[in-house]
């Protein structure tokens, strides 16, 4: 398979969405090909991972409560998930059709998000 290991905290327990893509973002700012984990530079490709993801956790009866809050907040704050083509054609159109531009920009904002929540849960803020 891969030299890729995933975090040993990630060890029994299930794994959500952001978690999986913030670790997926943090592989490739270090350099691992996006490829290896979406097999092709395409957007597409990512939405169909997380598809894949949601649907596990969907035959697993697993609430992914903070994607979904993530996808309400892309939705309605980032106004970055419109009907007809979703975040993907989105991110892809704003990035004038450059797939890694776009996958780039969605997991931006993941990040945001992840940073927005992590703030909000901080005692004192």
């Amino acid at each position: 398979m891969t030299a890729i290991l995933p975090p040993e905290e990630w060890r029994g327990h299930s794994i959500y969405t952001l978690e999986m893509l913030m670790f997926l973002r943090e592989q490739v700012h270090q350099g691992v090909m996006l490829e290896i984990f979406i097999g092709q530079v395409d957007v597409m490709a990512l939405h169909s991972m997380i598809l894949g993801i949601r649907f596990g956790q969907f035959c697993n009866r697993i609430d992914d409560k903070d994607y979904k809050e993530f996808v309400e907040w892309l939705r309605d704050v980032k106004k970055e998930f419109p009907s007809g083509g979703g975040w993907a054609g989105k991110c892809l159109d704003e990035c004038h059709g450059d797939h890694r531009a776009a996958i780039e920009r969605f997991l931006g904002f993941v990040a945001e998000f992840v940073e927005l929540k992590k703030r909000e849960r901080q005692p004192g803020t």
